[in-house]
């Protein structure tokens, strides 16, 4: 059985190329350009983000001192759980740990405190 091809009122076959015309009938949709930020910006951007990075770092840094300090007082007070060497290495850690913790925190907070680059 043959086919016909659909006539319009216009008299015009209406097949493939009608479906071309009407896909290019569609609204053109418009992206968005985000401008990139010069150079020297984006520079000030990275750097105030690895600073931030890096204060979060020490952070980290003095909760596992702390924790380790913890650790080493339980040793300390666990009286004859553990024998005079561990107990002495302990108590010598927990001390060394707070002065270190004391040094760190004053650091960080030079790290801190440091002057940012004007925008």
């Amino acid at each position: 059985m043959r086919q016909h091809p659909e006539v319009s009122a216009s008299l015009v076959p209406r097949g493939p190329a009608d479906a071309a015309a009407r896909l290019q009938r569609r609204p053109t949709v418009l992206l968005g350009v985000i401008e990139t930020p010069p150079a020297g910006l984006r520079a000030r951007q990275l750097l105030e983000e690895a600073r931030g990075a890096a204060l979060e770092h020490l952070r980290a840094l003095e909760l596992a001192i702390a924790a380790v300090r913890d650790l080493s007082d339980e040793v300390v007070r666990g009286s004859e759980l553990y024998g005079p060497g561990l107990r002495e290495l302990a108590r010598n850690l927990s001390e060394d740990l707070f002065w270190k913790a004391k040094t760190l925190a004053l650091l960080s907070q030079r790290q801190n405190d440091r002057p940012r680059a004007s925008a």
